[in-house]
C-alpha cells in the first residue's frame, strides 16, 4: 500500500497535538505541585506559630499579651495565605496529588481560630487550671490535626509521583515511536523526491512509495511518451522541447493565446562555462535534468517550456497578468538557488541561475520576441548573477 504524504503531515499534526497536551499537563502538574508545596510549608510554619504561642512564659501579663497579640496576628495571616492557596489549588486538585477537600479545610480552619480564642483567654490568666486544661485541649487537637494533614500530604505527594513518573515515561516512549515512524516515512519521500530528479540508475529501477510524488511521476512518463512521438523537437537529456520543438508548439498552439499576458522569461545557468571546467560532464547533466524537473513542477497546461545552448530554459507562459507571471518565475529561481547540487565525490555545489523576462509584444514573433529577452538577460549577466532583469531595467539600450 502506498504511502500518503497527507496522512504524514496529519500524523505530524496528532504529535504536535500530543505534545501540546502533554505540555499542558506538565504545566498543570507544575502549577499544582507548586502549591501544594507551599501548603505544606504554611502547615509547618502554622505548626512552629502554635508552639510558640505555647511556650510564651512571660510573667508579666502585659508582656505576655504583648507578645501573643504578635504571635497570633501571624497565625491570622498565615491562616489567610494558606485558604487563598487551597482556593486556589482546589479546583485542579483532581489532577494534582491534593486529597482534601472542602471539609478538611473547614475543620483545619475552624480548630485555628477556636485555638487563637482559647489561647488569648489563658494567656490573660494562666493561673486559672480550667483555662489551661482548656488550651492544652485546643493546642494538641490542633497540633494533631496538623501533623495529620502533612502525613497525608507528604504520603500523596508519594503516590502521585509514582504516576506522574510514569506518565512521563509513557509520554516519551509514544513520543518516540511517533517520532521514529514520522522520519522513516519522510526519508521515504525525500528518495522518492530524488528518484523524480533522475538520481537512481536506470539499471536498477526505483518503486516510489508515495501517492503523491507517484501521481507526479506518471505525469511525466506520460508526457514523455506524447514528447517522443516528435523527437525532433526534444532534447534527448531533460525531455523538454527543443529550440524548434518550442517554435512549433507556440505557432501551432490555441490555447496560450487567449491569455491576458503572454510572458517570456530566459535562465541561464550562472558561471556555466567555469563549471564546465571544473567538473565531469555526468555532473553537469544531473544539473540540467534536476533544474529542468524542478522548472517543470511550476508548468501549467498552456505553458511551454525548452532548453537550447545547453545552459538555458526558456519558459513562455500565459497568465493572466505580466506580475503574476513573474512572481511564478522568481519563486522558481529561488527554489533552484536553495537547492545544492552533489558531486559524486561528497561536495555540495551550489548552483544559481539569472534570467531575462519580458512581456511578449502583439507584433513580434516568437523568434525576434527570443531575441529580445536574450538581450535583457545578457545585460543582467553583466550586473550580477541570480536574479531576473525585466525589459525596464535596461529600457535605455531598447
Amino acid at each position: 500500500m502506498k504511502l500518503s504524504i497527507k496522512k504524514i503531515f496529519t500524523s505530524i499534526e496528532l504529535l504536535m497535538a500530543f505534545f501540546i497536551l502533554v505540555l499542558a499537563s506538565v504545566s498543570l502538574v507544575m502549577y499544582g505541585e507548586h502549591n501544594s508545596q507551599k501548603q505544606i510549608l504554611l502547615l509547618q510554619k502554622h505548626h512552629e506559630n502554635i508552639k510558640s504561642i505555647k511556650d510564651i512564659d512571660e510573667k508579666d501579663k502585659t508582656l505576655r499579651l504583648i507578645k501573643f497579640k504578635s504571635l497570633s496576628l501571624e497565625l491570622s495571616y498565615n491562616l489567610q495565605d494558606y485558604t487563598d492557596t487551597f482556593n486556589a489549588f482546589e479546583p485542579i486538585s483532581f489532577f494534582s496529588s491534593s486529597d482534601f477537600d472542602r471539609e478538611n479545610f473547614d475543620i483545619f480552619k475552624n480548630l485555628t481560630l477556636q485555638f487563637s480564642a482559647i489561647a488569648e483567654k489563658y494567656i490573660g490568666n494562666i493561673d486559672s487550671k480550667e483555662n489551661k486544661t482548656d488550651f492544652e485541649k485546643s493546642y494538641n487537637m490542633l497540633d494533631s490535626t496538623i501533623y495529620d494533614m502533612l502525613n497525608e500530604r507528604i504520603t500523596a505527594e508519594h503516590k502521585q509521583f509514582s504516576i506522574r513518573e510514569m506518565l512521563i515515561y509513557f509520554s516519551t516512549i509514544i513520543g518516540a515511536v511517533f517520532l521514529f515512524v514520522i522520519y522513516r516515512e519522510l526519508n521515504l519521500v525525500l528518495t522518492d523526491i530524488q528518484s523524480l530528479y533522475g538520481i537512481t540508475s536506470k539499471d536498477n529501477p526505483y518503486e516510489i512509495k508515495t501517492m503523491e510524488i507517484e501521481a507526479i511521476s506518471n505525469k511525466f512518463k506520460l508526457k514523455s511518451h506524447i514528447q517522443k512521438d516528435n523527437p525532433a523537437y526534444i532534447d534527448s537529456l531533460t525531455q523538454l522541447k527543443n529550440y524548434q520543438g518550442m517554435v512549433h508548439t507556440f505557432n501551432t498552439s490555441k490555447t496560450i493565446t487567449k491569455h491576458n499576458s503572454i510572458n517570456i522569461c530566459i535562465f541561464d545557468i550562472d558561471h556555466y562555462d567555469i563549471l564546465k571546467r571544473k567538473y565531469r560532464s555526468d555532473f553537469l547533466e544531473l544539473v540540467r535534468k534536476k533544474i529542468a524537473f524542478m522548472i517543470s513542477l511550476y508548468e501549467q497546461p498552456t505553458d511551454i517550456i525548452a532548453t537550447f545552448d545547453e545552459s538555458k530554459f526558456v519558459l513562455i507562459l500565459g497568465r493572466h497578468s505580466k506580475k503574476e507571471a513573474l512572481d511564478e518565475c522568481e519563486k522558481m529561481r529561488q527554489s533552484i538557488a536553495e537547492t545544492f547540487f552533489k558531486v559524486p565525490e561528497g561536495e555540495k555545489v551550489p548552483i544559481t541561475v539569472s534570467g531575462g523576462f519580458i512581456a511578449k509584444p502583439a507584433n513580434k514573433s516568437i523568434d525576434a520576441s527570443i531575441e529580445h529577452v536574450k538581450d535583457v538577460l545578457k545585460k543582467a549577466q553583466q550586473k550580477g548573477t541570480n536574479h531576473i532583469a525585466q525589459l525596464r531595467d535596461y529600457a535605455e539600450k531598447f
